[in-house]
């Protein structure tokens, strides 16, 4: 028994440790990002300069020496950090190499690039961290959430305040995330567990050592010294365990040349200190209270000890086997929830290499000088063609779909009649072909939807849903009037401000090209603003195919608002696409915005929780599943002599063990019950079964292996152990 409590101490040790390693290691990634930095949240005004209001952040940095940052999630582990001044940054502590000049960067691990000019310090390896130069935001997107470092300086509030209101409404936060929200609760569970079962193993091992503890009281030794007998040589090992895993850490953080190492190493201490402490007080605590019931074991009642004793074990089992199992379910429910409330984010996986273009503040003129923006709307479509070939440059425009709350969108405010909702200003998207390879969809002979395109230059295609087949003469009617008007007419107007020849083409000329489609197909946006509020979908809209042969106006305000393009740098996108806007003039794409970044703080929340879930909830199982066995293990020595007979004389494993194979079963049944019916899960039995078979399995392997190995030390009358 002696052995089993040296494993529950080793096992509870190593879990204690792995649990605050783990909360420790989330509270230095926290500070790395929050501590002494102020949350500024800006409300833009209308048309801001994004060019301006980058070089005005800079300019105030370097003037105040102040460090001004925003975060970026690329994903749920990777986030870009954009600093304006890298060099005063406290958080930031090159581990080796230089500061980032130009489009360089640095990292907290080696990145494999050249443009990586060094690496920095950071306390997990969870985070994939890139840190550049502010000037370099335009590769994701200017948000309205930057972090500050410095404003607790009187002066250097009140000078941010008047350089920056000019942009917009400022308001700011502190930023105090408390350390508790970085517990993970399986693991602390599990950990609570450990001590359970390490007390309910010393009061076996208390009981096997009942004639122990009588010779050292009869012999005159004092109670302390009793228990000094028992747990010193386990308290011994503890301590040996501990210095073991500090060990181990010192020489991985020696390896890592972390600058959290001492600091690490001083919270570790404390905290085994405490475990360590509250293992030996429980055990004394135990000890002393067996001490002080040990005369009252008198021989007369020795066979009522031992009855009440298997009751009293049956009753441990079956509290422990509700409290464990409601432990795993629980874990498991969360699990669940978690993964449920990821579901509805599945399709924002594919945004986390797609941007979108933006364009800079546009001169007022342009609005009454049709010659300038023909320039312009033609310098559009140019770079849009262009990306279209070379960045798969795509179309999605959804903005119809606007949500006003989470069940209306914005064409329902003034479209009520069908032939109106089914018109291009209703239940309609804009697409082209490159955003079918993205978002596929089937014709209702089960065909790809770019397969049934006419490309011709007098033909508009448009996907209809199956549904709305019986009004298909309507439907064509609408987009026939969009089509010549977008076509025809606007182009007319230009050319008359240029004075060029009108298009003389007629409604007859033009052809609408409908391709129905099976019913209940989705589109997906890539814009947390339209479509369903849960996932950005579009179930059955109008679809129109863009496929160029409009004027070119029309891709130029598409290009302002619902242009996308993947890339794959991780931080250089709108650097990627700087040729296409050389080679086309359009130089009025001023950056571009990340499409995660719309939902990366959600998504990269629900992640993390699912990722610290998972290692509790797995630990928690098998630590459930191992002390369960251990149990099982104690359970069996109280009947090991009984069992030894029984085998000496042949009976059968089921004839030697029934009665304690039956009685362990149906707790675990009857445990299983209790459960099932409080959770209504079904993961109860599955759990159930898997301990029910590791009961048969140990009970199996005593017999056959533990008996037969030690059959001939206990027939000598040598004490088993």
């Amino acid at each position: 028994m002696k052995k089993f409590l040296s494993i529950i101490i080793l096992i509870t040790l190593i879990i204690g440790n792995f649990t605050y390693i783990n909360l420790i290691k989330n509270i230095f990634s926290r500070d790395f990002l929050f501590q002494n930095q102020v949350e500024v949240h800006f409300k833009y005004e209308d048309g801001e300069n994004t060019t301006r209001f980058i070089a005005a952040i800079q300019k105030f940095s370097e003037s105040e020496d102040i460090n001004i940052s925003q975060y970026t999630f690329l994903d749920e582990r990777a986030i870009n950090i954009y600093s304006s001044n890298i060099p005063s940054a406290t958080n930031i502590v090159l581990k080796n190499g230089n500061n980032p000049n130009g489009n360089e960067f640095l990292a907290n691990d080696n990145a494999d690039s050249k443009k990586q000019s060094g690496k920095i310090y950071h306390p997990s390896n969870y985070w994939s961290i890139k840190v550049y130069n502010f000037d370099q935001v335009n590769n994701v997107g200017m948000g309205d959430t930057f972090y500050i470092e410095g404003l607790d300086n009187k002066d250097t509030y009140q000078a941010f305040l008047d350089e920056f209101e000019q942009y917009g409404e400022i308001t700011f936060n502190s930023v105090h995330i408390g350390w508790w929200n970085y517990i993970n609760l399986p693991l602390l569970l599990t950990l609570l567990f450990c001590i359970i079962i390490i007390c309910i193993i010393t009061y076996y091992y208390l009981i096997y050592s009942k004639h122990k503890i009588m010779v050292n009281l009869i012999w005159g030794n004092s109670k302390i010294a009793t228990l000094n007998s028992l747990f010193l040589s386990l308290i011994k090992f503890a301590i040996y365990i501990v210095l073991l895993i500090f060990l181990f850490l010192i020489a991985y953080l020696i390896n890592m040349q972390s600058i959290y190492s001492a600091k690490f190493l001083v919270q570790l201490s404390a905290i085994n200190i405490m475990l360590i402490t509250t293992i030996v007080l429980l055990m004394y605590l135990l000890g002393y209270l067996r001490i002080k019931l040990i005369d009252r074991s008198l021989a007369k009642n020795q066979v009522q000890s031992q009855k009440q004793r298997l009751v009293i074990n049956l009753g441990i089992k079956l509290v422990l086997l509700v409290l464990f199992a409601s432990m795993v379910v629980s874990s498991f429910q969360s699990f669940q929830t978690l993964n449920n409330k990821l579901e509805n984010f599945k399709d924002w996986g594919k945004t986390k290499d797609i941007y979108k273009v933006q364009v800079g503040l546009l001169p007022e003129s342009l609005q009454d000088d049709l010659k300038m923006d023909r320039s312009l709307n033609n310098k559009f479509n140019t770079f849009y063609e262009q990306g279209k070939a070379n960045k798969e440059m795509f179309l999605m425009f959804s903005e119809n779909f606007q949500r006003i709350d989470n069940e209306t969108f914005f064409y329902e405010t003034y479209l009520e009649k069908d032939n109106q909702i089914n018109s291009p200003e209703g239940n309609s998207v804009e697409i082209d072909l490159n955003y079918l390879k993205l978002n596929p969809i089937e014709t209702v002979q089960g065909q790809q939807v770019e397969n049934k395109v006419i490309n011709r230059d007098k033909v508009l295609n448009i996907i209809v849903p199956e549904s709305k087949k019986n009004l298909a003469d309507a439907i064509k009617t609408m987009y026939l009037d969009f089509f010549y008007f977008q076509k025809v007419e606007v182009a007319n107007m230009y050319n008359e401000a240029l004075e060029q020849p009108k298009s003389n083409i007629t409604k007859k000329d033009l052809h609408i090209n409908i391709i129905y489609a099976k019913n209940q197909q989705q589109y997906f946006t890539f814009d947390s603003s339209t479509g369903d509020a849960k996932n950005s979908l579009i179930t059955d809209p109008i679809a129109v195919i863009y496929t160029g042969n409009i004027d070119s106006s029309y891709i130029g305000a598409r290009v302002t608002s619902s242009v996308f393009f993947s890339d794959k740098t991780r931080g250089a996108a709108f650097n990627e696409i700087q040729p296409l806007i050389k080679k086309s003039g359009a130089r009025e794409i001023t950056h571009v915005d990340s499409v995660y970044e719309e939902l990366s703080n959600e998504i990269t929340t629900l992640k993390w929780s699912i990722y610290q879930q998972l290692i509790g909830t797995f630990i928690l199982a098998l630590s459930v599943l191992a002390f369960m066995a251990l149990l099982i293990l104690a359970y069996y020595r109280e009947n090991l002599y009984k069992q030894l007979i029984y085998y000496v004389f042949g009976f059968s494993f089921w004839e030697s063990s029934k009665i304690f194979i039956i009685c362990n079963l149906s707790i675990s049944l009857l445990s299983g019950i209790i459960l099932f019916f409080l959770s209504k899960e079904i993961i109860v039995w599955c759990f159930i079964l898997c301990i029910i078979c590791i009961e048969l399995i140990v009970i199996y392997f005593i017999r056959q292996n533990i008996i037969k190995k030690d059959i001939k030390s206990i027939i000598k009358g040598e004490t088993y152990d």
